[in-house]
């Protein structure tokens, strides 16, 4: 399931009736899809099996958060991307470049830090902070395995170090600017009140310089006690590292949703005094319209006893009916508004139901996506301890 979209973004269908809103994110190149929508479609996904997209590697997306795709099915937000993106595309480059034998990897990363800030219609761009740093690691010699090939870039290196037998080679890898489209969608979501506040933004621009030697055929072609060792400390990493984000994961969504959860109960809670005061409105309007039907009684006993006119009695009258008619539309208008009131509070509280089952569901998926991660870590645990006894 790819969208085939590179900017994506979840809005509640309430702003989408807002055509100038619309416009000026859909003007940006980023699409536009209704969130409650798009969750329940997901929620019937996983109950099919169906595959689905991924947003920070979970199923759901968050709502007035911008994402950016990087790769097959996976969608990160604006704050994660750039990291995600260095990581995602070092680790191809180091896997291949070990498939290929590689010995010794050196590299420059270099770091822009770009601070945006907003304040009284004023904004500042500051590059505050610039990193450069070199790393270096050796890599135990491994077999050249089969290796899978990425975009041109990667194949040219591929084609280099496999046809020609290069022992050194030069690889780049540099995350695209895109502060310029993330603040333009923060200013709109900020002018629209889809967002409460904006203070700062700040983005990194990563850079990374890649240096690789390779061992010769003749070194590639000696046996080497280490290689299933390393193998399997890679693939024990990796599960750790997935194992952390998935905890880090759960805390952050079930603690946005439910402050989310708290934000609704106490939205119910001023509908709920609304209702009191309106509900206080209309005894007193009940009240007043019992004044005048007395009044209407005293002029029929005036009318009796001769003390008024049968004109002066129906003039009278009438101008209190008509007191009375406009006391009990107004009554009418204050129950419509208590009937509305309810009916949002109702709505609140399917919401809230929902919020509750969403974070229920989540944690049951979780759950099983981290019982087959430890699983699967306790497995290589046993194999790097079996293999270290075989070498033994």
């Amino acid at each position: 399931m790819i969208l085939n979209d590179k900017y994506v973004i979840f809005l509640h269908k309430r702003y989408l009736k807002n055509k100038k809103l619309v416009k000026s994110i859909e003007n940006k190149g980023v699409i536009i899809i209704e969130f409650n929508k798009y969750i329940e479609n997901i929620k019937k996904k996983v109950l099919r099996n169906q595959p689905t997209l991924l947003f920070d590697n979970n199923i759901y997306p968050s709502a007035n958060l911008l994402y950016i795709h990087l790769v097959n099915d996976n969608y990160y937000n604006y704050i994660n991307f750039n990291q995600k993106y260095i990581d995602f595309y070092q680790d191809i480059l180091f896997i291949t470049s070990v498939k290929l034998g590689a010995k010794k990897i050196h590299y420059v990363c270099e770091h822009i830090n770009t601070t945006i800030t907003k304040q009284y219609n004023i904004t500042e761009v500051n590059i505050k902070d610039y990193f450069k740093g070199t790393h270096t690691f050796e890599i135990n010699k491994l077999s050249l395995l089969k290796y899978t090939e990425g975009d041109l870039n990667l194949k040219n290196f591929i084609y280099k170090r496999q046809s020609l037998k290069m022992l050194k080679l030069e690889y780049n890898i540099q995350n695209e600017n895109i502060n310029e489209l993330i603040f333009s969608i923060l200013l709109i979501l900020l002018d629209f009140n889809i967002i409460n506040n904006f203070e700062k933004y700040s983005n990194t621009i990563l850079k990374y310089n890649y240096n690789i030697e390779f061992y010769t055929d003749v070194e590639l072609n000696e046996s080497t006690e280490l290689t299933d060792i390393d193998n399997y400390i890679i693939e024990k990493n990796k599960y750790i590292k997935e194992i952390k984000e998935i905890n880090k994961y759960l805390d952050k969504e079930e603690t946005d949703m439910m402050l989310e959860i708290s934000n609704i109960a106490d939205t119910n809670d001023v509908i709920k005094l609304d209702n009191e005061i309106i509900k206080n409105q209309m005894s007193d309007i009940y009240s007043e319209i019992e004044y005048n039907n007395n009044n209407i009684n005293k002029l029929k006993d005036d009318l009796s006893e001769e003390k008024i006119t049968m004109i002066n009695y129906d003039i009278q009258v009438n101008h209190i009916l008509l007191i009375i008619n406009k006391l009990k539309d107004r009554c009418s208008e204050l129950s419509h508004n208590i009937n509305e009131n309810n009916n949002n509070i109702n709505k609140n509280m399917k919401t809230i139901s929902d919020l509750y089952d969403k974070i229920k569901i989540m944690k049951i998926e979780k759950k099983k996506e981290l019982d087959l991660l430890n699983g699967k870590l306790y497995d290589i645990y046993q194999l790097i301890e079996d293999t270290k006894i075989e070498y033994n």
